[in-house]
């Protein structure tokens, strides 16, 4: 495929993660210094704002807007709000997936579980290699499989040969940067046990598959900060992801 045929990178916005993290410093391995990270609970919602910029704006939808009375006529009406998604009943959110209109409608959950293997290099990076499981509102269980290279560098003032320094700041809890900026990897992973030969306990557990399958189709990025405090190995005190899809797209930002 030639340069000027190339798809150009999408992003589209999914979720915000606040979790809640407990920390355990595990000792000091070879090229580095392991911390293990216990997902306690945390919040998972759509950013209201967010998904309208990237799910709804320019797509020209619309909605039947429900009579104020009985004896008025519904109107229809541009569909540009979550809030309006929210109030679509089942059959037509299926519609409209089916249709490839709208294929993500926002998810209200949190963490129910969940740990992350990480690893403080010498030379300054941290290595995330984690695992947590989502529970939505509706009470579907989502896999979310993350991993990621975090630089600990103030990078606007420290230079690659600061490297080491960066490394024993992290260990005395005297980093030069205590916010943070991170990119992780992400995929996520759910069943859908609708067969007809599945028990009824796995179908009804998979019963919203088709309201948040499109996670499973896609690589996705959790972009955003770790706040670090000032004591020994610099634990972390809190967490801020958005979580986008990175999709080749077409100029408009492809369909939703």
């Amino acid at each position: 495929m030639s340069a000027d045929k190339m798809p150009s990178p999408g992003w589209k916005y999914y979720f915000s993660i606040k979790p809640q993290i407990q920390e355990a410093p595990v000792g000091e391995i070879p090229g580095g210094f392991r911390v293990d990270l216990r997902y306690l609970g945390g919040t998972i919602v759509t950013d209201e704002a967010k998904y309208e910029r990237d799910w709804l704006a320019r797509r020209n939808l619309t909605w039947q807007e429900p009579p104020a009375s009985p004896t008025e006529a519904p109107k229809t009406t541009p569909l540009t709000q979550l809030t309006q998604v929210r109030r679509l009943d089942v059959d037509d959110l299926k519609r409209r997936r089916n249709k490839a209109e709208l294929e993500w409608f926002g998810i209200d959950g949190a963490i129910v579980s969940g740990g992350d293997w990480a690893t403080v290099r010498r030379d300054g990076v941290a290595m995330f290699d984690g695992r947590i499981t989502i529970r939505s509102a509706d009470g579907f269980l989502i896999d979310s499989v993350m991993s990621g290279v975090v630089d600990l560098r103030d990078r606007r003032a420290q230079g690659l040969d600061d490297a080491s320094k960066v490394y024993n700041k992290w260990l005395i809890g005297q980093l030069d940067m205590l916010t943070v900026p991170v990119v992780l990897a992400l995929h996520f992973e759910a069943a859908d046990a609708g067969a007809a030969w599945a028990q009824s306990r796995f179908k009804n557990a998979s019963a919203q598959f088709w309201k948040y399958e499109r996670l499973v189709r896609g690589q996705f990025v959790a972009v955003g900060t770790l706040e670090l405090s000032k004591s020994i190995y610099s634990p972390i005190t809190a967490v801020t992801l958005d979580v986008y899809e990175m999709e080749g797209t077409a100029a408009d930002g492809g369909p939703g």
